[in-house]
């Protein structure tokens, strides 16, 4: 799959994942609107199960459908500024629920990808913004209320810990709320890449009243920030997030081994 990590700046207040006070929050989207599997147990069930040979046999015996998701995961991409993104799970959005939605919008057009280069999607990133500026437009998708839907219609179709589900857009509408737009830069830039390789992101790296909810995002959370963590002490980098973008400098880390 293709995903985006956004990291915002200028948001104060206390996060569900801290920011170690620098005012940053992290929006993080997939280019598929769905999950392979409902829920964490779910997803520790299968990752045990292909850890230890038997997978398949796994998605056959307790979640059938996984097979067919993770076939739909597998859609090939042209650009990623070609495709829509989904945030997956869902977020609080105050009193109420949502998800977010990444659309793209213009880019200019580089070279066609050879995709027969391994590389092609990093290469065709990199034509377009030496090529010119780029624009992505963020949507909103409101849970309907109780006042709208029953419980339990809005159990089933509009779920909260359900992430196979994809929430109809018909029944709940797209909001736009906001467009990014991307200078023409020269991405290949070495400083560049190592400032995002050092980047961590969080779905959980949002105000209180923004949390995301579900299973699966509880133990993203946790799996994101330990592997965080990890990385950048073994990398002996950071372990802060940063209060402006490019900033700090960060130096490119050294293998340890001989």
């Amino acid at each position: 799959t293709i995903g985006i990590g956004i990291k915002i700046f200028g948001i104060s207040g206390a996060k569900v994942v801290s920011d170690d006070g620098a005012g940053t929050a992290d929006l993080l989207l997939q280019n598929v609107p769905f999950f392979f599997v409902d829920d964490a147990k779910a997803m520790c069930g299968f990752t045990k199960a292909s850890f230890e040979g038997w997978g398949d046999e796994w998605v056959q015996r307790y979640s059938p459908v996984t097979s067919s998701l993770l076939d739909a995961m597998a859609k090939p991409i042209r650009s990623v500024f070609d495709t829509q993104l989904w945030s997956v799970v869902p977020f609080k959005l105050g009193a109420s629920y949502c998800k977010y939605v990444l659309r793209p919008g213009t880019s200019t057009f580089a070279t066609e990808p050879n995709i027969n280069d391994p590389h092609f999607l990093a290469a065709d990133l990199k034509g377009r913004m030496k090529a010119g500026p780029a624009t992505l437009h963020i949507y909103v998708q409101k849970r309907p209320s109780l006042e709208e839907h029953s419980e339990a219609y809005l159990d089933e179709h509009f779920p909260l810990d359900r992430a196979t589900v994809v929430w109809d857009e018909q029944s709940a509408p797209l909001v736009e709320v906001g467009t990014i737009t991307l200078p023409r830069q020269d991405i290949a830039r070495p400083e560049q890449e190592t400032y995002g390789d050092w980047l961590a992101f969080n779905i959980g790296r949002v105000p209180l009243a923004n949390a995301p909810v579900g299973s699966i995002a509880e133990a993203r959370m946790a799996i994101y920030q330990t592997s965080a963590d990890y990385r950048r002490s073994t990398n002996s980098q950071p372990g802060s997030e940063p209060t402006a973008p490019g900033k700090p400098t960060i130096q490119n880390p050294k293998c340890p081994f001989p």
